[in-house]
């Protein structure tokens, strides 16, 4: 159930994402800061050190779905254009932020998969 709040959550930041300065963008600071920062401070004194790992792999997995799906709504490319650099700066700040939480920082993101993800 807790995934499928956050689905839901993601989904509605991730509708308004729009790629442009400044960055990080009002879209990725209120889902890192908000949401994702909520999500870490309910669960992580409750699961596991491996289960907190199991439902940030998860949890990214999600993102990297919607985002991709708005970056084609957007028909944002790879192409090392100006927006795809926008686009970098949010991914790097939050792929920043999550490995900043204790227990978090070996998390591999694996963000490049939002240009192959359907």
């Amino acid at each position: 159930k807790l995934i499928l709040i956050i689905e839901s959550t993601f989904g509605d930041t991730l509708s308004s994402y729009e790629v442009r300065a400044p960055m990080p963008s009002d879209c990725f600071r209120t889902l890192v800061t908000r949401h994702i920062t909520s999500f870490y401070n309910a669960v992580a004194r409750i699961v596991s050190p491996s289960d907190l790992i199991l439902l940030f792999t998860r949890l990214n997995s999600i993102f990297k779905q919607l985002l991709a799906k708005r970056l084609r709504q957007l028909r944002i490319a790879n192409d090392g254009g100006p927006q795809h650099g926008l686009l970098t700066s949010d991914l790097l700040y939050y792929i920043k932020q999550v490995q900043s939480f204790p227990g978090l920082e070996m998390l591999e993101l694996h963000v490049d998969e939002i240009w192959t993800t359907n």
